[in-house]
């Protein structure tokens, strides 16, 4: 409806999963590189949570685009509140399968044989489950079954599980261990921080065919970030709102109260948190370039869990504060400084 008042070729701020907007934050080009990594190193097993929001599944659908179709089929389930006997039919229609035969056994049969066709071809068959947070226990035991389909040398099935956070606390379960020793590659998508705001923000605006006329101005993009705590669909929401009304009341800019009548209609009551650092200014458009291609990827050192010991140097020998050895994790936070006893 505003896309032509603000000379813009298709909404910057749709709420749909489309991989054309996604914003390459550090933990979302880290996930991107981890399950790109996963499917093509035939790794196994991925499993990737976040908050609700944060851009799961546009990364699914970014892995879709990002891996050469000859190399790779897909299967995406995105129904995980079915009975075992149904969400294994999703799998066999999901990877173009007839269905085929009454008896488990006849369509494990099945899908075995389909599984050794693709390893003679040289085709990776990869199950993407959104939504994984949802599955039963009795579900998730079914997948481990499935990835029990291997040669001597190489899993013939590559899983990826992406859900909530509540997905790790699942996975915690005594009973799903078996599960948890499968999984080859963890992944967390976190909030974005304050400071990257902006940049999401343009990088949506530029994408939807924005120019140089950016509209929300430096107080409503920390409205934005405040009340969105970082999420990128709830930034969407607000900046989607935010547009309109400016729309209709013909005003070129976003200001801070615009911003506060978009969060008055979501009704978002929850209380912004403070910063815990500055708002950086962008000046230009922050687009990042599509991840390199599968050949040429190199895998962020992140993936791999390290200790990495600081040099001190003597001038550093006197008493005082002490860093801690840096462990990479994947929400990107460190252990805070240590004071020496």
């Amino acid at each position: 409806m505003y896309e032509e008042f603000f000379h813009l070729t298709k909404p910057p701020f749709s709420m749909t999963p489309d991989p054309e907007f996604l914003y390459l934050a550090p933990t979302h080009r880290e996930a991107l590189a981890g399950l790109i990594f996963t499917v093509l190193g035939r790794r196994g097993t991925a499993v990737m949570t976040g908050e609700v929001g944060t851009g799961k599944t546009t990364l699914l659908r970014k892995l879709i685009q990002s891996v050469p179709d000859e190399k790779v089929q897909f299967c995406s389930v995105f129904s995980t509140n079915v009975p075992p006997e149904e969400f294994f039919e999703l799998i066999l229609i999901g990877f173009g399968l007839p269905v085929t035969g009454t008896g488990k056994a006849q369509r494990l049969l099945q899908f075995w044989e389909f599984l050794m066709a693709c390893d003679e071809d040289g085709k990776t068959p990869v199950l993407l489950v959104d939504e994984a947070h949802k599955l039963s226990a009795e579900l998730l035991e079914e997948v481990r079954l499935l990835m029990n389909f291997e040669t001597a040398e190489r899993k013939l099935l590559q899983v990826v599980l992406a859900g909530q956070n509540e997905l790790r606390d699942l996975m915690r379960r005594d009973d799903l261990r078996q599960l948890r020793q499968r999984v080859s590659v963890r992944l967390d998508i976190v909030p974005l921080r304050p400071s990257e705001v902006e940049q999401y923000m343009r990088h949506r605006w530029h994408r939807g065919g924005g120019n140089g006329n950016f509209p929300f101005n430096p107080e409503a993009v920390d409205l934005v970030a405040a009340w969105s705590h970082g999420i990128p669909r709830v930034m969407n929401a607000i900046c989607d709102i935010s547009l309109l009304r400016a729309y209709t009341s013909e005003m070129p800019s976003v200001g801070p109260e615009t911003v506060r009548e978009a969060v008055g209609v979501l009704e978002l009551t929850e209380r912004p948190p403070e910063f815990g650092e500055p708002r950086v200014a962008v000046e230009a458009p922050a687009i990042h370039p599509d991840p390199p291609s599968p050949e040429v990827l190199r895998l962020p050192r992140p993936v791999y869990t390290t200790i990495m010991p600081l040099r001190r140097s003597a001038a550093a020998a006197e008493p005082g504060p002490e860093v801690a050895p840096r462990q990479p994790c994947w929400n990107g936070a460190w252990p805070a400084l240590k004071r020496k006893k």
